[in-house]
């Protein structure tokens, strides 16, 4: 009997740690650098088709987390998958807050000859400790930075990040199936809608950028759920990039082009051939300690912008690594517990989380 070719799976990085996910979340985490340290090849902070350069790197990590969170969900108890999402994000998030706190703010106020307050540096780390950026500085440092009076402006994403978690495990207890589908399909509709532009001036900042980020976050979701469905090939890739220009060129990219962007940067973790990062994950890392670098390098210069970008990704890496070996990685250990029934085992078409 001839033997029929099978159509494209829903492989878009391969199986296990076999994918370029974490090397393109680098890459995403290195663009959101450059935009915060004005070194992007465009104006200001590199506005494109409605965002900067970092939203829209946040877009990307949004679409990836949605696929592999979706994934996790689908192989675990509630209970289970609550404790695996609060154990990746909250050690390592907590761990930033101590050391900017202790570490990069004393260092700041010691080069630039303020006093370091130790009861507002106990209150930045309590304060923001629920991923929520409560008070964003700490009393006398930074005050003639770039963005005065902040200490780690990319975390603001975090909260949002998390409510998209708690959201997917509420609504979507297993990523198969017929109500899978139907669910994740409306989760991502109603976070399109929601995010019109015509409803941004009459919500609540935080409800329209919840719907917006979203978007992201539930296209890479619905890709999961697709399955089998979705065909990861070349042509379709460069339909996504097509719809991207013209969505962009349409000034409509921020609302309607989430599932594209999705498809891309999905289909990209699929095909290339680098595994960077693939053991080590330090891309959570790079992205908490990007914006402190910056504030803390900016008082040692002037910089060469090509010299000062090197130097913040140098010491947001270096922090990122400590990051990784002393809280991060340990901390994973929690993530597992025996399951109380049979896990039925991943399809071969899915990738791990």
């Amino acid at each position: 009997m001839t033997s029929v070719a099978r159509p494209a799976t829903a492989r878009p990085a391969g199986a296990g740690h076999h994918n370029a996910l974490n090397a393109i979340r680098l890459l995403l985490a290195g663009l959101v650098i450059v935009t915060h340290t004005g070194s992007a090849p465009w104006d200001g902070e590199g506005w494109i088709a409605g965002d900067t350069l970092g939203g829209w790197a946040v877009a990307g990590f949004f679409a990836i987390s949605g696929y592999l969170v979706a994934l996790s969900r689908s192989r675990t108890t509630l209970a289970d998958y609550l404790r695996r999402r609060a154990v990746r994000i909250f050690p390592g998030y907590w761990f930033s807050l101590v050391v900017i706190a202790a570490v990069v703010a004393p260092l700041s106020a010691w080069w630039s000859g303020a006093h370091w307050e130790f009861g507002s540096a106990a209150g930045y780390v309590a304060r923001n400790a629920t991923l929520v950026q409560v008070q964003p500085g700490i009393e006398q440092t930074l005050t003639q930075a770039p963005y005065p009076l902040v200490w780690n402006l990319s975390a603001w994403t975090l909260a949002y990040e998390f409510a998209c978690y708690l959201i997917l495990g509420v609504f979507l207890p297993r990523a198969s199936g017929a109500r899978a589908l139907v669910v994740s399909a409306a989760l991502f509709g109603l976070c399109t809608l929601v995010s019109m532009p015509r409803f941004k001036p009459a919500l609540p900042y935080e409800v329209f950028t919840l719907a917006r980020l979203g978007t992201y976050f539930f296209a890479g979701a619905l890709l999961l759920v697709l399955g089998r469905r979705v065909r990861w090939t070349p042509l379709i890739a460069l339909g996504s990039v097509l719809a991207i220009v013209a969505l962009g060129w349409a000034g409509r990219l921020t609302w309607l082009g989430a599932l594209p962007i999705a498809f891309l940067v999905l289909w990209l973790g699929r095909s290339l051939p680098t595994r960077l990062g693939s053991t080590h994950d330090v891309s959570y890392g790079v992205y908490l300690y990007g914006f402190p670098a910056q504030q803390l390098l900016t008082a040692y210069g002037p910089w060469n912008q090509g010299a000062y970008f090197a130097a913040v990704l140098a010491m947001a890496t270096g922090l990122a690594w400590i990051s990784w070996l002393v809280v991060e990685r340990p901390s994973m250990r929690w993530r597992h517990s025996p399951p109380a029934t049979p896990q039925p085992s991943p399809r071969a078409d899915q990738v791990g989380s």
